[in-house]
């Protein structure tokens, strides 16, 4: 049975998510269909977590299912920082801080997707404990190695 069936959306709010949605079941479908099936869409559990809400991912602590990161900016130059606004990033915004808590999450399956100058998977590379599969320029998935997300 699954521990959790609860979604991070990093860098999103509820009207904006049904595009990346669509891509993190198709592929959950196609490549995990055991997981999808245990926990249907109807049961899945959303959390949007957006620094212009208030809520900054870097310093939270929950853990979760899945993890979709949402085009997230990634400044060139740390003076190009801003906590709020269409390119918010916040003031933890390190390579090193996105990997451990991304990796803190726990979640079986991690969607970074962006491209250059984006939190994306060319930016990450490789995280402890999780295989990454690139799907396309956009896409990288990464899936836990092990059972050990399964209780």
């Amino acid at each position: 049975m699954f521990k959790t069936n609860k979604i991070a959306h990093v860098g999103a709010c509820p009207d904006n998510t049904r595009p990346l949605l669509d891509i993190a079941f198709k592929w959950l479908i196609k490549n995990d269909s055991n997981y999808y099936s245990n926990c249907s869409s109807e049961s899945f559990v959303h959390d949007y977590i957006d620094l212009n809400e208030g809520r900054d991912f870097l310093t939270e602590n929950e853990t979760y299912g899945i993890v979709i990161l949402h085009y997230l900016y990634n400044p060139p130059f740390k003076e190009e920082i801003k906590e709020t606004g269409f390119f918010a990033i916040s003031p933890f915004h390190t390579k090193e801080k996105w990997k451990e808590r991304i990796v803190s999450t726990n979640a079986k399956h991690i969607f970074a997707i962006g491209s250059f100058g984006e939190v994306g998977g060319e930016y990450l590379g490789s995280l402890v404990g999780y295989s990454k599969t690139t799907c396309d320029e956009m896409v990288t998935v990464y899936s836990k190695n092990n059972s050990a997300f399964f209780s």
